[in-house]
Formats: structure tokens, C-alpha cells, sequence
């Protein structure tokens, strides 16, 4: 079940749809367990582990990832062996998505990363793939986005550009600056 138009044409001259992928796909902050050692998956060196964001820093980032989603039911971590299309069917059941500006954001946990990196992940998967449409309603660019692999989906997100652009100003936080945030809350 293609969940994403991959059809629609995308206007690559947005200077914000330009910055997104730049920062999510090319400097992606995620690292990926293998063994012992972590591997990131930008060759930037610009991952949270790079950073020294682990542990408790990456809760705080989760925590104010997810604050929105988590109030009107949206935000769904699932395990591997339970699908990411009966999920959303069931949300569509419970909770009406009549709001044309919903967000939300259904995806598959991982045993090699946290929670926070595995959300990167596949945003950026979704777009280094092309796996991702861009609709417009009520004059908000709203960011469907689709990982899988081995015909698998791992994960749907849908998001407005202006909650990516603050995942973006997220993972650019100096573990410093995520104290901060946590002490604000």
C-alpha cells in the first residue's frame, strides 16, 4: 500500500524544502549500532553521539518531538512485528483525521538506535529515497513521508514544514542548550 503520491512534481526551487533536505538527509544526526561501535549515517560527523547527545539528552529531544502528537494520540513507536498500515487504520478509526493539518508519526523502534535517532532515520530515508509528497492545505506545506524497506514499511510521518524546520533547530542543539530546554519544561 503506496501510502505517499511519488507522481507529484516537486517544486526543488522552495529555499525551506532545499534547507530540510540538506539538513536531514546530508547531516543526519543519527548512528547506527553495529557490534559495538556506531556508525553514523551522514559522513559528516555530525551525529548525536558526535555531539555528545546520548541517554538522557535524547529523551529530552523525544519528549519535545513528540509533545504535540503525543496530546491528540498521533505520536506511535511500534514494535517489529506489528504493521505500520493496521496502525494507521486504527487511528483513522479512533481518532477522526478530519483536521487537514494533522500530524502524526507511526514507526517501527529499533534495537540498534534510540528512539529519537530511529525518527531521523527515517525522515531522512524518506527523503533520500523519494519516498515523500509535499501537499499544500490551508497554506501549509504538509510533508507525507514513507520509509521501507524489503517492501516493509518502517515508517509513515506526517509532518508540517514548520515542525521540521524545528527538528532541524532540535538536533543542532549543543548538549548545553538541551539542559536548557529541559529545565524551561
Amino acid at each position: 500500500m503506496k501510502w505517499c503520491n511519488t507522481n507529484n512534481n516537486i517544486s526543488y526551487n522552495l529555499e525551506e524544502f532545499n534547507f530540510i533536505v540538506a539538513e536531514l538527509v546530508f547531516k543526519c544526526p543519527t548512528s547506527i549500532k553495529k557490534g559495538k561501535e556506531y556508525v553514523n549515517v551522514s559522513k559528516r560527523n555530525c551525529s548525536f553521539k558526535d555531539k555528545n547527545i546520548t541517554h538522557g539528552l535524547l529523551n529530552t529531544l523525544l519528549s519535545e518531538m513528540r509533545r504535540s502528537l503525543v496530546a491528540i494520540g498521533t505520536y506511535i513507536p511500534i514494535s517489529n512485528d506489528e504493521k505500520v498500515e493496521k496502525r494507521y487504520r486504527d487511528l483513522q478509526k479512533k481518532i477522526l483525521l478530519n483536521d487537514p493539518n494533522y500530524e502524526m508519526i507511526i514507526y517501527k523502534e529499533r534495537n540498534d538506535m534510540s528512539k529519537t535517532d530511529a525518527i531521523y532515520y527515517y525522515i531522512r530515508n524518506s527523503f533520500a529515497h523519494g519516498d515523500f509528497e509535499i501537499i499544500t492545505v490551508n497554506d501549509n506545506r504538509i510533508y507525507k513521508l514513507e520509509s521501507e524497506k524489503n517492501n516493509e514499511i518502517k515508517a509513515w510521518i506526517r509532518l508540517k514544514e514548520k515542525t521540521l524546520l524545528r527538528y532541524i533547530e532540535l538536533c543542532n542543539l549543543s548538549p548545553h542548550q538541551i539542559v536548557e530546554l529541559r529545565k524551561r519544561k
